[in-house]
This record gives structure tokens, C-alpha cells and sequence, in this order.
């Protein structure tokens, strides 16, 4: 399978220059996270990266990992984060958590342009 990395450009900058996508700073969580999709083709809805609160579009940009070694299934790994923080992350209308894959550890990835999204 091949899991994905979606970001906005000034992020994307600097994970091209690592190579790395880096966990997220801590935000109360157990501990900071980056996160990942199987989707080719992202859909704001179901990955979370809606533009209703942010303004910045989170899916301008994506990297393919190459070495998922560290990185999990986010449906194995949410029982352990207390609810408060699950009604936030989740709570975006048609939400599909069997896309969402998470890793605490520094993911290697390649920047791989986005195919053109089918039309009509």
C-alpha cells in the first residue's frame, strides 16, 4: 500500500529540504503526531483538512512515503487519547478514519506530484 503526506506549501518547502515528515508540536495530546492517507486523490471531508477554520489548503501538496515502517493505522491507535481530543480531530463531516494513518517518529518521504482529479 501507499500512504501519503498532504501539507500547504510553506511546509512542503521544508519537509523537501529533509526529507522528513516531522510529528506535529504537542497539543495536549499524549504525544505529537504526523499523519498520513492512503488516498491518491485526498478528500478534504474524509482526511480532516477542511478549509472551514483554516485558510490555508493542507491538500496543495503531497509526498509518498518510503519506508512506512513507523507508521500506524490511526483506528488502532485513537483508544488511546482521551475523548475530548477525538470529538476534534474526527468531528469533520464524512470524516473516514480507515484512511487516517498516524506516526510519532520522523516518516521519510519523496515529494510526489498530485495526479489531475478526474473530471465529470
Amino acid at each position: 500500500m501507499t500512504l501519503y503526506h498532504y501539507t500547504h506549501p510553506e511546509a512542503a518547502e521544508k519537509i523537501a529540504a529533509s526529507g522528513l515528515v516531522l510529528p506535529g508540536r504537542d497539543v495536549g495530546m499524549i504525544s505529537p503526531l504526523s499523519w498520513f492517507t492512503d488516498m491518491e486523490i485526498p478528500d478534504r471531508n474524509a482526511l480532516g483538512l477542511t478549509m472551514h477554520f483554516l485558510t490555508i489548503d493542507r491538500t496543495a501538496r503531497r509526498f509518498r512515503v518510503v519506508d512506512d515502517t513507523w507508521v500506524k493505522p490511526w483506528r488502532d491507535l485513537r483508544r488511546k487519547f482521551p475523548p475530548r481530543y477525538l470529538d476534534q480531530l474526527e468531528a469533520s463531516p464524512g470524516a473516514l478514519l480507515m484512511h487516517w494513518w498516524v506516526a510519532a517518529r520522523p516518516i521519510p518521504v519523496v515529494p510526489d506530484p498530485r495526479p489531475e482529479e478526474p473530471t465529470g
